[in-house]
């Protein structure tokens, strides 16, 4: 419902393959229901996404996206 909320405004969600915790089906659910996020599973990763260096460099990455198009419009 909250990710629903946050349409049109943008949205990453990122998830582990092998988070033991929370099923991929959940994000991809908070994805459909955002309708435009970007949704990026990334192989071989659990839970804790914030030790993994490929989920940090997905976010920056992302942000300087959003950066970027935020100057030209």
């Amino acid at each position: 419902k909250a990710a629903a909320q946050l349409s049109p405004r943008p949205l990453l969600v990122l998830h582990g393959e092998n988070d033991d915790l929370v099923s991929s089906i959940d994000s991809r659910v908070i994805a459909d229901a955002h309708g435009s996020a970007e949704l990026r599973i990334i192989a071989g990763a659990g839970h804790e996404l914030r030790h993994d260096p490929r989920a940090i460099a997905i976010f920056l990455g992302w942000l300087s996206r959003q950066h970027d198009a935020h100057l030209l419009s």
